[in-house]
């Protein structure tokens, strides 16, 4: 049986599901009726803004539960300790607006770990100290600001960059320059030698990099997947080795040259999709379907144009779908 209980202190629901069986509630005996009664048998769980559904999973739940979702609570010292045989059978663990105390203890030896999502944890770094051996893939998000290259914050994210090497998936959220920027990203194409995707969403209104900020990914032969959003790119990224090998690509609230979109492209010899919020006219759009025309495989744009015009978007090698 494959379960999910979902509970919400607002509003006094609890939904369980199941591949044949949908059903909700809103008493709290018969949430502890289910749990006794098939807590041994939930695979995934979701418990929110209360600790009562976190009480169910810590008496019940045994070995098949594989992934956990906590949301908007605070666990005392005591259930945190409780809780610590659950978390070592993890494969799937998110934290969203957590508080956790500072019991590193919950986070230690979480070998089977191999998902992490992470955002607005009060005390992260007792967290990111921890090394999880078959961890393949992490989502990061701080909203506090990294005020320089000597911020503890920053020392805490590249120790655990560089300590855990196994992972495929990096996909952050920082408030920090370019500088920090540029010494995150050398930590991942010194140490994730296996990365296939890598997301970098910049909070700060003015980030600005060159293409020196990410010539370290050229390291990363495995990357097929880059995500970026808010990045102003200050010079010509087509000098960028991996761009070669990227199969994916995704801009977002990000700054280019005129012809920047163009120049990716041409680089970006084995790219199948790219999705950007640019604004493509004539020109552009012209220029793309020539320096594809002769590839093996078709690319797609999911952006919006300036233009329609059924002869100039009729091609072979490139599909312009409108987002």
């Amino acid at each position: 049986m494959s379960g999910i209980p979902n509970g919400f202190a607002s509003q006094k629901s609890y939904i369980f599901q199941s591949v044949n069986l949908t059903y909700e509630t809103r008493k709290r005996s018969e949430v502890k009726r289910i749990f006794r009664n098939f807590g041994m048998c939930l695979t995934k769980v979701f418990a929110g803004h209360e600790l009562f559904t976190i009480r169910m999973v810590q008496k019940y739940c045994n070995e098949d539960l594989k992934s956990l979702k906590l949301e908007a609570v605070n666990i005392p010292d005591i259930l945190a300790v409780d809780l610590k045989p659950a978390f070592k059978r993890l494969q799937t663990l998110n934290l969203w607006s957590v508080a956790i105390k500072d019991d590193k203890s919950i986070f230690r030896d979480l070998d089977s770990l191999v998902e992490l999502n992470i955002m607005c944890i009060e005390n992260f770094s007792i967290i990111l100290e921890n090394v999880f051996p078959k961890l393949e893939r992490i989502m990061y998000r701080q909203f506090e600001t990294i005020t320089g290259s000597d911020d503890p914050s920053l020392e805490k994210i590249l120790t655990f960059i560089t300590r855990n090497t196994t992972m495929k998936s990096i996909d952050l959220q920082l408030i920090c320059d370019e500088n920090c920027w540029m010494l995150i990203l050398q930590a991942i194409g010194n140490s994730c030698m296996g990365l296939q995707k890598l997301g970098i969403i910049s909070s700060s209104s003015n980030y600005s990099c060159s293409a020196d900020s990410f010539k370290s990914l050229n390291a990363l032969k495995s990357l097929r997947t880059l995500k970026l959003l808010g990045v102003a790119f200050v010079e010509d990224i087509g000098q960028l080795v991996f761009l070669a090998q990227l199969k994916e690509l995704f801009l977002k609230d990000c700054v280019l040259s005129r012809d920047g979109l163009a120049i990716i492209i041409r680089k970006a010899v084995n790219l199948v999709k790219l999705e950007s919020n640019f604004v493509l006219d004539v020109r552009i759009f012209t220029r793309i379907v020539d320096i594809v025309k002769f590839r093996h495989h078709m690319l797609t744009l999911e952006c919006n144009s300036n233009f329609y015009d059924a002869r100039r978007t009729r091609n072979q090698m490139v599909r312009l779908n409108p987002i």
